[in-house]
């Protein structure tokens, strides 16, 4: 197959990316679904974690926590 540089709509871009990251992966259809499924299981927990995180990281500027990690 030889590669154009045609323009091709964004979907197809879609598609080709997915199926080069799959062949990189070199995962099956079944053990991405599973990948899929975890992830939405963990999603609810990672909202609430990710709340928390956003809340403390807004009462403590990036400085304070910086130079503490590498003062002690």
């Amino acid at each position: 197959m030889m590669v154009t540089p045609i323009p091709i709509p964004i979907p197809m871009m879609m598609i080709q990316k997915e199926k080069k990251k799959e062949m990189m992966n070199k995962k099956t259809r079944s053990e991405r679904e599973e990948e899929e499924k975890r992830r939405n299981q963990s999603t609810e927990k990672e909202k609430t974690m990710g709340y928390i995180v956003s809340i403390w990281d807004s009462t403590n500027p990036e400085e304070m926590h910086h130079s503490d990690n590498h003062v002690k």
